[in-house]
């Protein structure tokens, strides 16, 4: 059993910073495994646990932060940030593989306050798409390799007038359709097209888990969170073979439904609410 001290740095006005804190937060709450626990002082903790979305390539506020004077020995750092870069051992959602080395960086996942909330678990019929993806074809060129792929049962949709629109400017009602949307095209698919934009892993992986659809993951630099496994109910293409992808999944389709609930399984597992608390410390 580990003690865990849990803390951001970002202030309580600042809610949509916090969220990586209170997802984990909320998760050891609910934790079902109840083999580690929180603590208030750091003093008695195992692990100092630095839980941030938004920290920066340099992480500054938390390398200035006076635990990191008094407890660096056992400071760790979960962060999403695609630009961190792993000066603390820890979690790294989006970490490359050049900044990967498996005795102090981990990769990782996305807490559940970034998760689309209307994405649920679809495992009925319905599913008229071979494959689809939805979103901004400009944050990298694999995305644009796809964009330009043709099958009649294949569905690409460029997001990238929306995207920085639908985060900063539009109101709760517009955001909503635009994740109705999303989300209607996913439970369309057998397969979800994941690759890489500005970082390596895709929020977009652990949405298709979760609602029980087979990801199809083209990116080079990723490397795949430990526990899952993901070569039962994913599909990796290298990013350099982009324009294979309507051949290879209509030889996978056969197996697509086996393969999203396994899919569904794993991310229960590994990813849901009620365990990431625990991945996270185990991690």
């Amino acid at each position: 059993m580990a003690r865990i001290h849990l803390l951001t740095v970002h202030p309580e006005s600042d809610q949509r910073a916090r969220g990586g804190y209170l997802s984990l937060a909320e998760s050891a709450l609910a934790d079902r495994f109840k083999v580690h626990q929180l603590v208030e002082d750091p003093r008695e903790a195992d692990i100092i646990l630095f839980a941030e979305i938004d920290v920066g390539r340099f992480s500054k506020d938390v390398l200035r932060h006076p635990y990191m004077k008094h407890f660096r020995p056992k400071c760790f750092m979960f962060t999403t940030d695609w630009r961190a870069i792993p000066f603390l051992p820890g979690v790294y959602t989006a970490v490359e593989k050049r900044w990967y080395s498996p005795r102090r960086v981990r990769p990782g996942f996305y807490p559940s306050c970034l998760i689309n909330p209307l994405i649920k678990f679809e495992p009925g019929p319905g599913r008229d798409l071979l494959y689809s993806f939805m979103g901004d074809v400009q944050t990298a060129p694999v995305r644009r390799v796809l964009a330009r792929l043709e099958h009649p049962r294949g569905l690409c949709v460029d997001t990238s007038r929306e995207s920085q629109s639908v985060i900063w400017e539009w109101s709760a009602e517009q955001r909503a359709v635009f994740w109705k949307r999303y989300v209607e095209m996913i439970k369309r698919s057998q397969f979800v097209l994941c690759p890489r934009g500005v970082a390596p892993s895709s929020i977009r992986l652990f949405e298709t888990m979760c609602v029980g659809r087979v990801p199809v993951i083209l990116a080079d630099e990723w490397v795949p969170p430990q526990g899952p496994r993901w070569e039962n109910f994913s599909i990796q293409i290298s990013e350099r073979n982009a324009r294979s992808v309507p051949r290879i999944l209509e030889e996978k389709e056969a197996d697509a439904l086996e393969m999203g609930l396994a899919a569904r399984n794993e991310w229960e597992e590994y990813f849901s609410p009620e365990v990431v608390f625990h991945r996270a410390v185990e991690l």
